[in-house]
């Protein structure tokens, strides 16, 4: 199994995975930006594309497009591969931001290239991502209001006052469920599915995605690092906010004083205020919604998988 065993363990969205995985090797290796640009961007470049996550968000774009019976034409793969870049892309904003020197393991691209050649490979991933999902029909727009959303919720937790659940949740709907709604409405407009199927799409997808995030916050606190693939109690450490930080202290001067204490009494202090169980039973609410919003839905193998991911999404311990 691989460090993301909980998708593979879905044959629809370990297949999805595959062909994706396929596309970004190809733009990686055979496509046209590298006869242009200078070899340092091209490695970088190619090393963002290597460095392959959890495939989600396309995932839910293949997914999409097939709930319908009908497989996926080239529209949806290519919307894919698109939103894919404008996740990577953002998660490269994020490191340069977060000041962070690895992600999955490895160096981020800033450190080992240079803050410039980080955030100019970025644009060129962004704008590329923008451009494919604009071939089709009323998406640019999709596309140039999710990149805005992700922007204004990367201000709000960098600069922002999240102090309470309300700043929290619209944090997280911005920064992460609207890719994920972004994710599914592409899907399924490239095979042409209706404006109806269309909605419950997109309301699976945003509702999935705050689902996921609160799982995400979790983890950071209660995970395993080998499965995590990142250092426990990370996002609190660096003052990020987390559904469990804000819980756990409104005011940076209280949040210091739980960096003084260990990982296991803050997190035993977290699970004695009931915030643990408030984190997974607002996570259980979103992951009811998106599931809700297949009800009506054809019974399709892809349906059937979007059922699956909205499953494994809330048990997964990565």
């Amino acid at each position: 199994m691989s460090a993301f065993d909980w998708l593979d363990r879905i044959p629809r969205a370990r297949y999805y995975s595959h062909v994706i995985d396929r596309q970004l090797t190809h733009m990686r290796t055979k496509d046209q930006f590298r006869k242009v640009f200078p070899r340092i961007f091209n490695n970088a470049m190619s090393d963002l594309l290597a460095s392959r996550g959890k495939l989600l968000r396309p995932i839910l774009t293949l997914c999409a497009s097939e709930v319908g019976g009908h497989r996926f034409n080239a529209l949806a793969l290519h919307s894919a591969v698109a939103v894919e870049l404008l996740h990577v892309s953002s998660l490269v904003f994020d490191d340069i931001i977060d000041r962070s020197p690895r992600r999955r393991g490895s160096p981020t691209v800033h450190k080992k290239y240079g803050t410039d050649v980080a955030i100019l490979t970025a644009g060129m991933l962004l704008i590329r991502g923008l451009r494919d999902m604009a071939e089709l029909k009323n998406m640019r727009r999709v596309g140039y209001d999710t990149m805005f959303k992700l922007t204004l919720g990367e201000a709000l937790e960098t600069r922002g006052s999240i102090r309470t659940e309300a700043d929290y949740l619209t944090m997280i709907d911005l920064k992460t469920a609207a890719l994920f709604e972004a994710a599914m409405r592409v899907g399924g407009v490239a095979n042409c599915l209706g404006w109806r199927v269309n909605h419950r799409l997109a309301a699976y997808g945003r509702n999935l995605g705050m689902a996921f995030q609160l799982r995400d916050d979790v983890l950071d606190f209660f995970g395993s690092e080998t499965k995590v693939r990142k250092p426990l109690w990370a996002d609190f450490r660096n003052g990020k906010p987390n559904y469990l930080a804000v819980k756990l202290c409104c005011g940076k001067a209280h949040h210091r004083s739980f960096l003084m204490d260990s990982p296991a009494s803050v997190r035993q202090y977290a699970i004695s205020k009931g915030y643990v169980a408030e984190a997974e039973n607002l996570s259980r609410k979103y992951l009811e919604r998106a599931l809700a919003a297949l009800e009506g839905l054809e019974d399709t193998p892809a349906t059937r998988c979007l059922q699956q991911l909205a499953d494994f999404a809330f048990t997964r311990e990565r």
